[in-house]
């Protein structure tokens, strides 16, 4: 509580953060959210998410894509690894009609257009580039809201 009791919401800080599509899953999800795009991230014993490709030299906790969230064509696949080491049970990505794909030069791929992608991505306030770069608020929304859960088994 602060000092004129209002609930106050968990801070996240959002390391690599680009223009923000990760943080404002985190921000919907309830979280007030510092961003910082750097390189260096300590360790100081609180909990973490790191996001990366499929691919990555990573542990994938959960591995996301946009037909999991019901954002059309949408294929968008990224793994996050978290410090709780956590854990989804989801149907693997499945798209039923030609999906989607980003660009970051916003030029036409194989099955849609740059706009079209971003329309499904739910942002709108980002640069071409920026959104070929972003992680879809859907999905960090429903990791924060993971996370908030694992502080609430941890308090």
């Amino acid at each position: 509580m602060s000092a004129r009791g209002c609930k106050t919401r968990p801070r996240l800080l959002d390391l690599f953060c680009g223009a923000g599509g990760a943080a404002m899953g985190y921000h919907r999800a309830g979280f007030d959210v510092v961003g910082v795009d750097r390189t260096l991230l300590e360790c100081v014993g609180l909990p973490w998410v790191i996001e990366n490709v499929p691919g990555a030299p990573m542990r994938a906790d959960y591995k996301l894509c946009g037909c999991m969230f019901g954002l059309g064509r949408l294929q968008r696949q990224r793994w996050f690894e978290t410090s709780w080491r956590g854990f989804d049970l989801r149907p693997p990505c499945h798209h039923t009609e030609p999906a989607i794909t980003i660009t970051t030069k916003g030029q036409p791929n194989r099955t849609g257009y740059a706009s079209e992608a971003a329309e499904a991505l739910g942002i709108d306030w980002m640069t071409m580039r920026e959104r070929g770069l972003a992680i879809p608020p859907a999905y960090t929304e429903h990791i924060g809201a993971q996370l908030l859960d694992h502080l609430k088994e941890r308090a």
